[in-house]
């Protein structure tokens, strides 16, 4: 098990949101938490208004794509 702590950030798409919070949560541990985002029906690219808006704040995110992440009926992780 790992002793760093590891957050993901979850969202519909994986386009917008859920890739903002891990953008900004990277750049604020800098590398003190492993950061990973994903969703359940991502969409073919990140949103570019979200790349834009996170360059605004000096953050880029336009490296990343929309990832999936699967949950079993039971509620956990696949």
């Amino acid at each position: 098990m790992s002793s760093i702590p590891s957050v993901l950030f979850v969202c519909v798409h994986n386009a917008g949101r859920s890739q903002m919070a891990a953008g900004f949560l990277k750049d604020l541990a800098n590398g003190t938490v492993e950061v990973r985002s994903a969703g359940s029906t991502p969409a073919e690219i990140i949103n570019s208004i979200a790349v834009q808006a996170m360059a605004e704040v000096g953050i880029d995110i336009s490296a990343q794509s929309p990832k999936i992440r699967l949950f079993r009926l039971d509620g956990g992780l696949v």
